[in-house]
């Protein structure tokens, strides 16, 4: 993935502050533990994942900036803060219609992602990913302005609606997209595969948890085929020595917590289809949640960026 030229659309330094931002907040407000794993993929991994993605919305090589694009990095900053805002505000319509600002800016670059998707005549799988990406995250600013406004589609339980909400934003948009920047311009096989295994893996647990026990399980295990997978990938990485020593040690913390991660979810929804307690869901938030936000997909992400710059990625493994 090549950058065009020398444009900043996300700014590292913005995260880095938002994430000060968060820590300072904590201290004076009492946030869900999943609330925090959500404002740290919002204001930290998302921004420095666009940032870092050179093949993303709006610094593709393949068009110039269009005025769509100038609108949408523009307000970027402010719907994003806009969605961490609504979390001091008691939930309700007020604390939902300011995060509903968010859900306007992700329906915006899914509309403009896919509306490329379809003009491009030839349509490369990084491009289709591009678009699953940014249509999950769509789905996740939804379910997040829903859980604010204490509305829980499909009779869910009141926190399943906000977890929902942080499944979208990491699985769903910041998996795919940083798969996307760590693999090699040419893809092999088996990462084709496990994009597009990525790419379905949200709907088919979707659909196993409103209907049928069966395809949640199938669901699961394609789960932990996927990320097994990509941490595969990730230990490959990591024994390659043109990555710096940093992003190869932040690899292989990030393959570690990944195995850990997937490991606790496919324990967890093997007691749900067993019927068995084994695994209570404060548990999995403590441990699954860290380990996938923290060190799965933000190991991964920072591994990215301090990936050195002069580094070829046909070159890379």
């Amino acid at each position: 993935m090549k950058n065009s030229g020398n444009t900043v659309w996300y700014r590292p330094a913005s995260a880095v502050l938002a994430g000060v931002a968060v820590l300072v907040a904590t201290s004076v407000h009492s946030f869900l533990l999943p609330e925090m794993i959500f404002l740290g993929g919002l204001l930290i991994w998302l921004p420095l994942a666009l940032h870092l993605s050179a093949k993303d919305r709006f610094r593709s090589v393949r068009h110039a900036p269009s005025l769509v694009d100038e609108i949408l990095r523009t307000a970027f900053w402010p719907c994003v803060a806009a969605a961490a805002a609504s979390t001091f505000v008691p939930r309700g319509s007020i604390s939902g219609m300011i995060a509903a600002g968010w859900c306007g800016w992700t329906t915006t670059a899914a509309v403009v992602s896919m509306t490329r998707l379809v003009r491009t005549s030839t349509r490369s799988l990084t491009q289709v990913m591009e678009t699953v990406s940014s249509n999950y995250l769509v789905v996740s600013s939804i379910w997040f302005a829903c859980w604010r406004s204490r509305v829980n589609p499909l009779d869910f339980p009141d926190g399943i609606t906000l977890l929902t909400s942080v499944h979208f934003l990491y699985a769903g948009s910041l998996l795919p997209t940083v798969s996307i920047g760590l693999l090699p311009d040419s893809l092999a096989i088996r990462h084709r595969g496990m994009l597009l295994g990525m790419a379905v893996l949200m709907p088919v647990v979707a659909v196993g948890i409103t209907s049928s026990p069966t395809v949640e399980i199938i669901g699961v295990l394609l789960a932990v085929l996927v990320v097994l997978l990509f941490c595969a990938e990730l230990v490959v990485m990591s024994n390659s020595r043109q990555r710096s020593r940093t992003s190869r040690l932040l690899l292989a913390l990030a393959s570690a917590s990944g195995v850990f991660a997937i490991g606790l979810a496919a324990y967890y929804g093997l007691s749900e289809y067993t019927r068995n307690t084994w695994i209570l869901i404060p548990t999995m938030i403590r441990w699954h949640g860290v380990l996938n936000s923290v060190g799965l997909i933000g190991g991964s992400i920072l591994a990215w960026a301090f990936t050195s710059s002069g580094e070829a990625r046909s070159a890379l493994p």
